[in-house]
């Protein structure tokens, strides 16, 4: 490995805590063949993933929002409550770049690179099992998921359902965090200007 890698490697595992590992991503996941996104907005609660530069350790009350937009995209607005207690949010937009392919989002944000949104598997009404995966050069791979539920407190029926999709994809669970929810969350901060406004 070149100096120009291991730098870029050292200065980006300094600000980021999702999983790393050595290594191309592996082959990407079938995803849900015939997701609907219709059926997929509204809220959904993060309740368990890997923890990244957004979300990271002991994050809590992450929420993301979909809507649809009318043109054929996805609204997205994510919320959280960071470590120190305070409010975060963002926006973007999400979209499949593939009609045949439906499963496969790409989601854009603010002054960043698309980024993948992979649907493993939904059943729309009480989970969802995400997961993206980002090459470094070929010589690294960070990989994200997302455990999804229409629910903030879910069942254990529920938490257990979705991670068996992960388990069914080859998707290790050793890395995965449970994200506090419940009545104390925070999901509009009235003190903070929401970025769907803008």
């Amino acid at each position: 490995m070149n100096l120009t890698i291991s730098v870029l490697v050292a200065c980006l595992l300094a600000t980021v805590s999702a999983k790393i590992s050595p290594g191309p991503c592996p082959p990407k996941p079938e995803t849900k063949p015939d997701f609907d996104a219709t059926q997929y907005i509204g809220d959904w609660f993060q309740v368990q993933g890997i923890p990244n530069f957004f979300t990271p350790d002991n994050s809590s009350c992450i929420r993301a929002s979909y809507g649809d937009l009318g043109d054929g995209t996805i609204s997205v607005h994510n919320v959280l409550t960071y470590p120190n207690g305070l409010f975060g949010e963002i926006c973007g937009s999400a979209y499949a770049p593939n009609p045949e392919v439906p499963g496969e989002l790409l989601v854009l944000f603010p002054f960043s690179f698309p980024g993948q949104y992979l649907v493993l598997d939904t059943d729309y009404e009480n989970w969802s099992a995400v997961y993206a995966c980002v090459d470094l050069l070929d010589e690294f791979k960070f990989e994200y998921t997302w455990l999804l539920t229409r629910d903030p407190e879910p069942s254990d029926e529920v938490i257990s359902t979705a991670l068996d999709v992960f388990v069914s994809k080859g998707i290790s669970l050793e890395d995965f965090e449970t994200y506090q929810q419940g009545p104390q969350c925070v999901y509009e901060d009235p003190e903070v200007p929401s970025c769907i406004d803008t």
